[in-house]
């Protein structure tokens, strides 16, 4: 879901957008939001007041659950998609997408999870900031260069960091299974856009993981409508 205010942050779960409007929106003076909850139609002109809300209307709701938007996601591209066009639509049911979230599921799967959903929303802030600010594919292409640079520097800081630490409490960085790979340049935390690095890599990855197969023209249709789905 993308920010009712500034329309350029996006998040996949509500907690991480109700952190968004504390720090970033607490003091504007047209705040204006719906509460995020499924078939809530509360609306709020404070942060601090929806976050009441959330806390004593929706306690049963886990606010970090990021299937708790699957629902209204995809009633969401539902409304927006119009097949009058003669546009070929394909829809999956993303809404009954059975998501095993069991307690027995490991801490490694959990990470997965988190990294695949992090590589749907690094999909569509780059699709959306090319589409809203009208730029080429080759002002794309800087922006993912440039950025995974920025990614790569930040990475290699927290690697010498947590070599440090554990060098002071007496532990050996290569003798700890994965830290050697989870840090390398290649691994995927490193290059948040290896998967949408093409516009041909763009397009195939909105067909496989948000079940659309558009054409170009809807495509940018969608996109400027700042449609997010899981």
């Amino acid at each position: 879901m993308k920010c009712q205010i500034c329309s350029t942050f996006y998040s996949l779960t509500i907690a991480l957008m109700l952190s968004h409007l504390c720090k970033v929106h607490v003091h504007d003076p047209d705040f204006f939001v719906r509460c995020d909850v499924p078939g809530c139609q509360r609306t709020f002109r404070n942060v601090n007041t929806y976050k009441s809300h959330l806390r004593r209307t929706h306690r049963e709701v886990d606010l970090h659950d990021e299937q708790v938007l699957a629902v209204d996601d995809a009633m969401d591209i539902a409304e927006h998609v119009d097949d009058s066009e003669g546009t070929d639509v394909e829809m999956i049911d993303l809404a009954t997408e059975n998501v095993n979230q069991s307690d027995e599921e490991n801490l490694y799967d959990r990470l997965e999870d988190r990294n695949e959903a992090n590589k749907r929303l690094n999909a569509l802030y780059l699709l959306s900031t090319k589409e809203s600010n009208l730029l080429t594919q080759k002002a794309l292409d800087g922006i993912v260069d440039g950025t995974t640079a920025l990614v790569r520097n930040t990475v290699e800081l927290v690697k010498r960091g947590v070599q440090n630490r554990l060098d002071s409490a007496g532990i050996d960085f290569d003798a700890v299974p994965g830290l050697e790979d989870l840090f390398a340049e290649g691994h995927e935390i490193s290059n948040p856009f290896s998967h949408v690095a093409t516009k041909h890599k763009q397009a195939a990855f909105y067909a496989e993981n948000f079940g659309l197969v558009v054409s170009c023209c809807h495509f940018i249709k969608l996109l400027s409508s700042s449609i997010f789905i899981r």
